[in-house]
């Protein structure tokens, strides 16, 4: 089990070049390629009673957007080629096309890394994030945007719950965990579970892991609170970790809310890059 085509989403918010490097470096250290993936959506069709009268101008405008966009794209493929020297690709969609297309795109990755949501005030980091959790099949790193390149993923807490998002977010993290100097895991329960539950799922997982070679240091067990996330994220915060693996939980939007509390929770605290898988 290795990493061996990675993908980063690249554009022109200021972490960007940031997560490029980040990317590199860990492809580097893999002995993987990586590609930068730049998304360009075109304007939509106009619509409504004035659509037909003012046809010729409203296409001129769509056209001067569109090549607007185009262009920015292209600077933001050249910014990250010049800084790491990673080739890549721009994919240019319509707005309903986006999650989709982003999605197909994906899956030719090991793992793909994204900005955090909302970051720098763009709907598309919501639908990339979605793409390549719910849809692509395919683990998705989210780097914050204002942490520094350095390698990561020396010191690595899992957020460990016995269900099936975090067991394959487990699995799919093991080339990253393998290669760690520490690996911990961190899980949450309420003060009436006196027994805690989980403990048996836990102690199989971390033989699991000794197993594969991982370095499996003690557990750390959250005083579970109304905001689980909040609080794995503030002791993932005190012991120091450079690398957060954990389930995504949640569903498509077109079926459900998108993110589950956790998720969410540890999204908007994001201070460590997080490894998530569906």
């Amino acid at each position: 089990m290795s990493l061996k085509n990675l993908i980063v989403h690249i554009d022109g918010a200021p972490g960007a070049l940031i997560r490029a490097e980040a990317a590199a470096n860990l492809a580097a250290e893999h002995g993987a390629t990586v590609r930068a993936l730049v998304v360009s959506i075109t304007p939509g069709e106009p619509f409504g009673p004035g659509a037909v009268v003012f046809d010729d101008s409203i296409h001129a405008l769509r056209g001067a957007i569109a090549g607007r966009r185009i262009t920015e794209a292209r600077e933001a493929l050249e910014a990250a080629r010049a800084a790491t020297g990673m080739q890549g690709d721009i994919l240019q969609i319509d707005p309903d096309r986006v999650i989709v297309d982003t999605a197909s795109h994906m899956r030719s990755a090991d793992v793909v890394v994204l900005g955090p949501p909302r970051m720098n005030g763009q709907w598309l980091d919501d639908d990339l994030i979605e793409a390549g959790l719910f849809l692509s099949g395919r683990p998705v790193i989210v780097y914050p945007q204002e942490r520094n390149s350095a390698p990561f993923g020396r010191d690595i807490v899992i957020a460990w719950k016995n269900c099936r998002e975090a067991a394959r977010a487990v699995h799919d993290a093991m080339p990253l965990l393998v290669k760690a100097d520490s690996v911990r895991l961190v899980a949450a329960h309420s003060e009436e579970d006196t027994h805690y539950f989980g403990a048996p799922a836990m102690k199989r997982m971390e033989d699991a892991l000794l197993a594969h070679g991982v370095k499996v240091g003690a557990p750390r067990i959250v005083q579970r609170s109304k905001h689980v996330g909040e609080g794995i994220a503030a002791t993932v915060k005190d012991m120091g970790a450079d690398l957060v693996v954990m389930g995504a939980y949640g569903r498509w939007r077109m079926s459900e809310l998108l993110f589950g509390g956790v998720t969410r929770d540890m999204l908007a605290a994001l201070e460590t890059p997080l490894f998530l898988s569906h």
